[in-house]
């Protein structure tokens, strides 16, 4: 094998006429010469070739530099069934979830074999679905989670902000004020329907996430009005 410091020389195939195929005839070359320092720029670049990056995956090389890509799929795949690669299961997972033409069984099998993954359940809390059957999908594979209780307050959180951005009832928005979540008192600061004087104590919030963001929104809401 190479050492660091010994000089390596690279031979670029003249008949080779794409930016992918010189990638893989490099890559190839390093493998054989030992040189996998050397490799990670390839990982990354845009034009590395699906079937290389596909055949590092398999040898478990480089999981970073392809976790962080956001495809292609088939890699996503892999990292995330044969490696568990978190990135790369949060990226499908979230893809299955919010696209309308991803089927609702793929997305429910995925969910089901990396249900113990809590930080991509948590992830997907925050996301609203694509469909119903979703929802259901994603709520049957939260039951099993060792913190269930914990994912489905960030559920009933993120129904609760997306309520709060159009609610018009007064009653449902001092429910919703009531809940002293600051997403909830983000979505009603910056909502036209509530109360001046729901705005006004929103306008003084201290001590919460977000509470100079909250403050800001519900001052430009007042002045609005």
């Amino acid at each position: 094998m190479a050492t660091i410091d010994e000089p390596i020389t690279v031979t670029v195939d003249p008949a080779v006429d794409s930016a992918g195929a010189m990638l893989r005839n490099v890559a190839h070359q390093l493998l054989h010469t030992g040189r996998l320092d050397d490799l990670p720029w390839i990982c990354t670049h845009d034009s590395a070739p699906d079937d290389l990056l596909l055949e590092l995956c398999d040898l478990g090389l480089y999981l970073d530099e392809l976790g962080h890509r956001s495809g292609p799929r088939q890699l996503l795949e892999r990292l995330a069934d044969q490696h568990h690669y978190p990135e790369a299961i949060i990226t499908l997972a979230s893809n299955l979830y919010l696209d309308p033409n991803e089927p609702t069984d793929s997305f429910a099998a995925f969910i089901s074999r990396h249900a113990d993954s809590g930080w991509t359940l948590e992830s997907l809390a925050r996301l609203e679905p694509s469909s119903a059957a979703k929802a259901d999908a994603f709520l049957t594979a939260v039951k099993n989670h060792p913190d269930a209780k914990r994912i489905l307050q960030v559920v009933e959180s993120r129904r609760f902000e997306s309520e709060a951005e159009t609610a018009t009832d007064p009653t449902a928005i001092e429910r919703l004020y009531a809940t002293r979540d600051p997403r909830v008192w983000r979505a009603l600061s910056g909502n036209r329907s509530v109360p001046r004087d729901v705005l006004e104590q929103l306008a003084s919030v201290t001590g919460v996430s977000n509470a100079a963001d909250i403050r800001d929104r519900a001052r430009r809401n007042i002045a609005m009005q």
